[in-house]
């Protein structure tokens, strides 16, 4: 059977992990104790993907992820950044955005099947509304978030507030930005949608979010509203012209002219706040039937009664109401008591940041960064998650935020590294290292001549390309002709040969290999597709353009579900009168096209960039919760599943590794690998007196590299006693040829690439304002 496309699976398939999965806090060979409950959902939050993809998104992912490869490399500069003809990004998020908010809170209405107690337990119960949240008993509770009142004047101060030291998201961002980024915006009153919490955040599907209960959450909410400022006084004009104001930004450049700053139809950033507890920190009294936190596009599907989306932008989503034009996709929901750490975590989703974590299995991730585990720091006192850590140095690469040096793996380089958690005029925040190209088995065939052939890749949800400009000279015959090799989802994937003229529309050119037609409507004229069985030569005459400038353009697009090996070219020439004007065989890289996103492939693997980002982080600003806030769970056993004991994260030199094979940190299906994971400079696992193995967010606590000893650490296990484990000896030199993951804890560690490369940490100041560190070769 044909997989659904992959943003439309997660609304249909379970995202919540089994619940044994809060045991895993330890990766062990023997069953642990059952935690309670509240401690087992909590636990999932905090390794359960929020982040929910859909196509608009995924294709931004991969022209940012190609950005930011040519970038690395010195091609391009500014603020957006050209990936091909009509394909742009942005790179430098340099300004102040404007965020509009509700407040939602739950109504009376049971919706006849989702709200059947015969089938969803709980589902006919009403509301809740806001503050009914309990107030936590502090003898055993020191970990939820709480407060007498949750007015509209709480977040406003908790988004907007730009006091000095008012932990607010607009401070957040504009800290971890270094004054480049903040938010300003609006929170509207409490509104009340028609029907209980049960009808938006049941699991019902399988999924702890089901895209056709949590969506009609997003419509009903900013119906109810517009209904309300109606009902006011206020007109659909002046409505539409509110809206209006937070429509400025252009998030995916629908018209392809690479200008973000203009209306695109679409709030810019939508957020819901609702009423009650998060199912991810156990729901409450809602239990499985309150809202999940979580970032996503409303009816990305197209599916919403309000229509496909604007007239002259129609992505999906939904309508404010008949009459005002303006209409919500991207959205993130927190609730009612969630901390600064899940809201701005949310919102590093909405800018377009991926979790770190692994939803089936605990990485290494752990509190270095919000976008894992980070968004719960705190000041170690009554809760979790009021003041999250910092980002990685790879998330403020993303956004544009980071100034950093460079190195060269092989070359012996020397660097003045600031703390990484604030820019400084006189040392880089930190260190990118440039690897040789990572081999990555991808069996396809071996290439038609050479060394190299180019693959479009093989994945879902891909648009790469291999794109060249010529003046063609007016000399005929003009001859265009290359091998193919392909393996493509039959009529659903497709390869194409285009060509445009004089800047002109692209035109799919038919082959003997190409199709007509369009069984499943995904074919754009003259694509490829199926398999060839061995390379195929393609020849196309082009003396109709004799004398003009022409656009080739090689193309591999892939739906969301399933996937073939991919599609292969070689030896591409160009010819008049058989001389050559354009030849490539794919030997000598992406210098000879203008837009490279294939992949170059011998037949047996891939060649993907890789790096190492070493970043020195100290207990400074946010990163003040890496001493205060790390937690461990440890009383579950003892009737005290909410109360947890605090340990510190060592401050030093963090050197991760990011590797562009990689899609995501799932370590639960690819041991050791992953996309940005931390090397942990102790890397031999902790074990209990039980045999059991700690979780990768504590094997990491002394992960840093540096001149100082790591602290002691002690910590109980719930139901055994307190184990301690003394100082280890200060590790100031990394060298990849050593072996940093460890199968007996498959999670935790990472399998570095042995390049022979050596970063080594020379000395640092005493007031931990400047740390110096030498790139080298390994002796």
């Amino acid at each position: 059977m044909r997989k659904p496309p992959s943003w439309l699976a997660w609304s249909l398939v379970a995202l919540a992990a089994p619940a044994a999965y809060a045991e895993r806090a330890w990766y062990e060979k023997p069953q642990p104790d059952i935690a309670p409950p509240s401690t087992l959902l909590r636990k999932q939050a905090e390794d359960i993907s929020d982040n929910l993809p859909h196509r608009l998104g995924e294709q931004q992912k991969e022209l940012r992820a190609q950005a930011l490869k040519e970038r690395i490399s010195g091609r391009g500069q500014g603020k957006v950044h050209r990936v091909g003809r009509g394909k742009f990004v942005e790179l430098e998020l340099e300004r102040t955005d404007r965020v509009f908010v509700i407040l939602v809170e739950y109504g009376t209405q049971v919706h006849p099947v989702l709200g059947n107690p015969a089938t969803n337990p709980g589902g006919d119960a009403p509301g809740p509304v806001h503050n009914l949240i309990p107030a936590p008993d502090r003898a055993k509770d020191n970990t939820t978030i709480w407060q007498p009142d949750y007015d509209r004047a709480h977040y406003e101060k908790l988004y907007f507030d730009t006091t000095p030291g008012a932990d607010s998201v607009a401070n957040y961002y504009k800290a971890a930005s270094s004054g480049r980024y903040t938010i300003e915006g609006a929170v509207s009153e409490w509104v009340r949608v028609p029907y209980n919490s049960a009808r938006y955040g049941n699991n019902l599907c399988g999924s702890t979010n089901c895209s056709n209960s949590i969506w009609p959450l997003v419509s009903d909410a900013i119906k109810t509203w517009t209904q309300n400022q109606l009902d006011s006084g206020k007109t659909p004009e002046e409505l539409k012209a509110y809206l209006d104001t937070f429509d400025v930004w252009d998030r995916y450049d629908f018209d392809g002219d690479g200008d973000f700053n203009e209306p695109d139809g679409y709030i810019d950033h939508f957020q819901l706040v609702h009423a009650g507890s998060g199912e991810e920190t156990g729901g409450g009294a809602q239990g499985t039937n309150a809202v999940w936190s979580h970032r996503w596009f409303a009816y990305s599907t197209g599916l919403s009664a309000d229509g496909p989306g604007p007239s002259y932008n129609p992505n999906g989503g939904t309508r404010f109401g008949t009459g005002i034009d303006k209409w919500v996709g991207d959205y993130t929901i927190q609730p009612e008591n969630g901390g600064l750490g899940v809201f701005a975590h949310e919102y590093g989703h909405d800018l377009g940041l991926p979790d770190h974590y692994d939803g089936q299995a605990d990485n290494g991730t752990g509190f270095w960064s919000i976008m894992s585990s980070g968004s719960y720091l705190n000041d170690g006192t009554q809760d979790i998650g009021s003041r999250p850590g910092d980002f990685f140095a790879w998330d403020k690469l993303q956004l544009g935020w980071l100034d950093h040096d460079e190195a060269r793996a092989g070359k012996r380089s020397n660097h003045k590294l600031g703390p990484a958690e604030v820019t400084s005029r006189h040392a880089a925040q930190a260190l990118l290292v440039n690897l040789p190209p990572k081999p990555r088995p991808q069996v396809t065939t071996p290439p038609f001549a050479g060394r190299y052939a180019w693959q479009g890749g093989a994945g879902n949800n891909l648009d790469r390309a291999l794109v060249k400009t010529l003046k063609l000279p007016s000399r005929t015959p003009l001859t265009l002709s290359l091998q193919t090799w392909f393996d493509i989802e039959e009529d659903w994937d497709y390869g194409y040969i285009a060509l445009a003229v004089d800047e002109g529309d692209f035109i799919h050119l038919p082959s003997g290999v190409s199709r007509t037609t369009n069984p499943n409507g995904n074919n754009l004229g003259n694509g490829i597709t199926g398999q060839s069985n061995g390379w195929v030569p393609l020849t196309f005459d082009l003396s109709a353009y004799a004398g003009r400038k022409v656009t080739l353009k090689l193309r591999y697009k892939t739906d969301g579900a399933e996937f073939g090996k991919g599609f292969l070219v070689d030896d591409v020439r160009v010819t008049a009168r058989n001389k050559t004007v354009f030849a490539d065989g794919a030997e000598d890289g992406e210098d000879a096209w203008d837009e490279a996103t294939f992949f170059l492939n011998d037949g047996a693997q891939t060649y993907r960039d890789h790096y190492y980002l070493a970043e020195y982080r100290q207990y400074r600003g946010y990163d003040e919760g890496l001493f205060t806030g790390p937690y461990n769970f440890g009383f579950s056993a003892d009737g005290l599943p909410d109360y947890a004991e605090r340990y510190a994260y060592n401050p030093g030199l963090l050197i991760t590794y990011w590797d562009t094979s990689m899609s995501d940190n799932r370590v639960s299906a690819h041991p050791g690998e992953g996309r940005i994971l931390p090397i942990d400079a102790r890397p031999q696992p902790l074990i209990r007196d039980d045999g059991r193995y700690w979780s990768g967010r504590v094997q990491t606590h002394d992960a840093t590299f540096g001149l100082e000893p790591s602290f002691p650490l002690s910590l109980k296990p719930s139901g055994q006693p307190r184990m301690d484990y003394p100082s280890q000896p200060a590790v100031p030199v990394f060298n990849d040829l050593n072996t940093f993951w460890y199968p007996e804890q498959p999670y935790a560690g990472v399998k570095v690439p042995p390049t022979g490369t050596l970063i080594e940490v020379l000395r640092e100041k005493d007031d931990a304002t400047v740390m110096r560190v030498r790139v080298r070769p390994v002796d």
